[in-house]
């Protein structure tokens, strides 16, 4: 027959190896995490609130931006202004001819230089 005592020393003997057990497995779950989150690369950083915010302005801004090549010239000798004026005016009756409405609020820049 078995004693107390002995059942008491069982006890203790599966408690002590269950200990060990769970300890180890503890720590083999901790080397796994870790692995884990070093096998992903960092996330990139993230732009500033603020700079997205400007970013998207930017966008809207130039969402309506419509570039146009090859209207001729005007003359080297006018003055920029007068330029300037033959330009726009090149550029509003294209978009009367494209779209058949009449287009009087736009903005006219020239990129580039003058042609000699």
């Amino acid at each position: 027959m078995v004693q107390f005592k002995d059942l008491q020393k069982l006890v203790a003997s599966i408690r002590t190896d269950f200990e060990k057990k769970f300890d180890q497995l503890k720590s083999d779950f901790d080397t796994l995490l870790s692995a884990l989150k070093n096998s992903f690369p960092a996330p990139p950083p993230s732009k500033n609130f603020e700079e997205v915010v400007q970013e998207v302005v930017d966008r809207q801004k130039r969402k309506r931006n419509l570039l146009i090549f090859g209207i001729p010239e005007q003359e080297n000798s006018l003055s920029s202004t007068v330029r300037a004026e033959g330009d726009c005016a090149a550029v509003g009756d294209l978009l009367k001819l494209l779209t058949r409405i009449l287009i009087s609020t736009f903005k006219s820049f020239k990129i580039g230089s003058t042609q000699s």
